[in-house]
């Protein structure tokens, strides 16, 4: 994503077509199936979610990181429908922030989702819902004793919802989705020792564009959904646990490579959110950084291909451009001569390539259902800069492998050329994949 370099006035503007566990009939008598957990899922070749959402120009999403403090509160508005994922902290005005933010919208909330039980992400919970009718509650079904998660849970108990937790869902499901966007489940573990472990985690995708919301998710966490390539690049990053070093490692910014990042935070916390470790993560990796503590309460609202973020504190909003068309993914298997294939080549990173060669990269996909050695295989650009996959280089079933300009370690999802300039042209090249017997594999030209 590219950012424009000025910035415009805030404007409210209409809500996204999304809703949840319902059916309605839209323009020209065409029925809409609005699905949720527990609805039976169709077969995995007729799943729209197999294809991404189109973009969409029926509507904006607006997404609000309500300023609770030290805590998370944040408002997804859908026409017609809200959720609330996590409620503010369990005192004080805090304890209030999210239902007067939903009052002063007019907003009437049908689902709520809280990450986990810590008073800081659930302690509005029984407000919201002594206020609102909610109609879908998600939690972890973590357990906690303290009096915060049992008056939330006694408040669960008298409202008449729909009540999911770990045991009722399958990670990586779609909690909700239409034809333009989806809300889907990318972590959540009710066994976790920690808490902060257990966070349930979601990814909002608008059109073209997505939102990771990750709770106070860890490390571990972060690896947990990467391992199972539940997620790629995101546009928009929770920075989790509020800034914490426990959370948004390496790895996990590496893959998900969001143009922006929010941290709702405490001003002069006693936990010195956010961490410097994870500022400095953030900024070495590009991601322009957001926080309630400095910023004030934030607005993001996007189209499904451009979006912007306002911010409570300046009145004004940083615009966002969607990708360019021929960056878009390509098919894996429309060129490839076998089951490896070049499925992305991202040639224009953010701003200046040069200062920012993490972002400069080529994903692989195996289209096969057995493992494949890459070991000696090579990829190169039109100019005959050549890059040589290591011994014990691997490519697992229908996995993703990513080759990174810059420098790095490698992990088993990313590989780091470790070149000091850019490889690939963005006016025009090709990227050629071979393997160890110099056997033309498949090749991309833009």
């Amino acid at each position: 994503m590219r950012r424009s370099a000025w910035p415009i006035a805030v404007a409210l503007v209409g809500l996204a077509l999304l809703t949840v566990g319902c059916v309605e009939t839209t323009g020209e008598g065409a029925e809409r199936v609005f699905r949720q957990a527990g609805d039976q899922v169709p077969d995995a070749a007729d799943d729209p979610l197999d294809e991404p959402p189109p973009p969409t120009a029926e509507g904006n999403l607006t997404v609000h990181v309500v300023d609770v403090g030290q805590g998370d509160g944040i408002v997804v508005h859908f026409p017609d429908h809200t959720l609330v994922y996590d409620t503010g902290r369990w005192h004080g005005d805090s304890s209030t922030a999210v239902r007067d933010h939903l009052a002063a919208e007019d907003a009437d909330p049908d689902t709520l989702a809280i990450s986990h039980p810590d008073a800081d992400h659930a302690g509005g919970c029984d407000v919201v819902l002594d206020a609102f009718a909610v109609e879908t509650i998600y939690h972890p079904g973590l357990a906690s004793d303290t009096q915060t998660w049992e008056d939330c849970r006694q408040a669960m108990q008298a409202e008449d919802a729909s009540v999911f937790t770990d045991a009722d869902l399958d990670i990586g499901q779609a909690l909700a989705w239409t034809d333009h966007g989806r809300v889907q489940l990318l972590h959540v573990d009710a066994s976790a020792s920690d808490p902060n472990a257990g966070s349930l985690a979601v990814e909002i995708t608008y059109g073209n564009v997505s939102l990771a919301l990750t709770g106070d998710m860890t490390c571990e966490a972060e690896r947990a959904v990467l391992d199972r390539g539940l997620v790629t690049d995101v546009d928009i990053l929770q920075v989790a646990h509020h800034g914490s070093s426990t959370s948004t490692c390496e790895r996990w910014l590496a893959a998900t490579a969001p143009a922006a990042g929010f941290v709702s935070v405490g001003a002069r916390n006693d936990y010195g959110h956010p961490h410097d470790e994870v500022l400095d993560r953030l900024a070495r990796a590009g991601v322009d950084t957001y926080r309630t503590d400095v910023h004030g309460a934030l607005e993001v609202t996007t189209d499904g291909t451009d979006w912007a973020i306002a911010t409570a504190a300046t009145g004004e909003q940083d615009r966002y451009e969607g990708d360019d068309t021929d960056d878009e993914p390509d098919d894996p298997a429309a060129n490839a001569t076998g089951p490896v294939a070049i499925d992305h080549v991202r040639h224009d990173a953010e701003g200046n390539d040069n200062a920012n060669l993490a972002d400069e990269w080529v994903s692989l996909a195996n289209t096969a259902n057995e493992t494949v050695d890459l070991a000696n295989w090579t990829l190169s650009d039109e100019a005959d800069h050549t890059y040589r996959f290591p011994a014990n280089t691997t490519l697992a079933p229908e996995g993703n492998l990513t080759v990174r300009t810059g420098a790095g370690n490698d992990t088993v999802r990313d590989l780091y050329w470790d070149r000091s300039q850019a490889v690939w042209n963005n006016d025009g090249d090709r990227a050629r994949l071979q393997d160890a017997d110099g056997a033309l594999v498949d090749e991309r030209s833009w």
